[in-house]
């Protein structure tokens, strides 16, 4: 394979992957969202590792944690800068206290439905199936109360 850039281009997309990483709370948090396996997380950002994110995890890992930095690395080697504009996406985040309160109140189901699965005892099949679902829920909230949360602070203030 050709490569285009100096060694030092690549290294830099990795190093924009591992802060990307941090920023979303560690490997873990990342393979908590269920992007990848952490042994792939991890090969992604290792200097030594042949292997790259592909886009679609580029995509997913900067959206859960609000920030660009693989995409601005990767702008940046084709000699682009980029600029923040409002989009659909970014128009639509949730003042900061409905997303709270809306994570609050997930939070409440899931620990609702873990709590009626233990309450004889064991956890079946369906049961597992329910908490499983309101855990997921919950953290599709707890990205939505990040995104709010972020987007409050870059907010100009009134």
């Amino acid at each position: 394979m050709t490569a285009f850039f100096a060694p030092a281009t690549y290294t830099g997309v990795k190093a924009a992957f591992r802060r990307l990483i941090a920023a979303l709370g560690g490997i873990e948090a990342a393979e908590s969202y269920g992007f990848a396996a952490r042994s792939l997380l991890s090969n992604y950002g290792n200097a030594d590792s042949p292997r790259f994110p592909p886009a679609h995890i580029i995509l997913d890992v900067e959206a859960a944690a609000g920030e660009v930095f693989v995409t601005e690395a990767l702008a940046r080697a084709q000699g682009y800068r980029l600029e923040k504009i409002e989009t659909a996406s970014t128009a639509s985040v949730q003042p900061l206290p409905a997303a709270m309160r809306d994570w609050c109140l997930s939070q409440g189901k899931s620990l609702s439905a873990f709590l009626a699965a233990i309450a004889d005892g064991s956890v079946d099949r369906a049961e597992c199936d329910m908490i499983e679902a309101s855990l997921l829920e919950h953290l599709r909230e707890t990205v939505e109360a990040v995104r709010a949360v972020r987007h409050h602070r870059e907010a100009p203030s009134s």
